[in-house]
């Protein structure tokens, strides 16, 4: 029960990591949680924690898409609201395949491995971005505009380099 009460953890202080909810502050620790306790369970277990984060990441950032959908796509509430959850669980895959990936490097590296996290997780916003016409929406270095300092940084490495930046933080915690 602990592994799932963390990933959910993790989950929410990323939706409290974007300025509707919370304070950019909170993304610098986010995932860790999440990546700590992928160290102790199993690969298939840490595919399930990760679909978790996402999903209720996901449902938290991009919430606005269903009225979007009824409003200017004429959709019918209860189609939008379908394909609202089928983008979500769409969506939620990448922090799935986040935790697996880290959890087979931890496997075969050991503990050390969870260092890579900020390599892994870029990787999987690279792929947000691009397959299937892409999602850039809600990467985790967009959580940092609100400061300027941070999101500087931006014109350097660009947003997935704050994203890395900042999961580097969740990733010494953890």
């Amino acid at each position: 029960m602990v592994p799932f009460l963390l990933a959910s953890l993790s989950g929410v202080l990323l939706v409290l990591s974007f300025p509707n909810y919370g304070h950019p502050g909170v993304a610098w620790l986010a995932l860790a949680p999440l990546i700590f306790v992928i160290a102790s369970v199993s690969t298939w277990q840490a595919a399930w924690l990760g679909l978790l984060v996402g999903t209720i990441h996901f449902l938290g950032t991009i919430y606005w898409i269903p009225t979007v959908m009824v409003e200017y796509g004429g959709l019918p509430v209860a189609i939008s609201w379908l394909v609202y959850a089928a983008f979500v669980l769409y969506l939620a895959l990448f922090p799935c395949l986040f935790a697996v990936m880290l959890s087979v490097i931890v496997g075969r590296v050991g503990a050390l491995g969870l260092l890579l996290a900020p390599a892994v997780w870029v990787t999987t916003e690279l792929g947000r971005m691009y397959l299937f016409t892409g999602f850039p929406w809600a990467l985790l270095g967009y959580s940092q505009v609100p400061f300027l300092a941070v999101a500087q940084a931006a014109s350097v490495v660009g947003v997935l380099g704050v994203s890395a930046l900042v999961v580097s933080t969740s990733a010494v915690t953890a």
